[in-house]
């Protein structure tokens, strides 16, 4: 999975040379990644120019400072996005 990521990151690198815009990627079940590998995948993805945000039903990074979590939740036609340590 960590390859795969990699190999998409430094494809689309190619796209964004004259970009204005920062593009994030979204990873979906982080949660299968030691948290080791979650931090290089971090900072691959910002040096190359990307900001990354990691999905998963349960949080798996220890630092608080370096990942922010969020739930979402939908009650009805509402929908509220709830800060978790912050």
């Amino acid at each position: 999975m960590l390859l795969k990521i990699a190999i998409a990151i430094a494809i689309l690198k190619v796209y964004i040379k004259n970009a204005e815009n920062i593009f994030f990627l979204i990873v979906d079940e982080v949660a299968r990644l030691h948290s080791e590998n979650q931090r290089r995948l971090k900072n691959f993805a910002n040096e190359s120019g990307f900001r990354i945000i990691f999905v998963t039903p349960e949080p798996v990074f220890a630092d608080p400072e370096v990942l922010l979590y969020y739930k979402f939740e939908k009650r009805g036609e509402k929908f509220r996005v709830i800060a978790l340590n912050r």
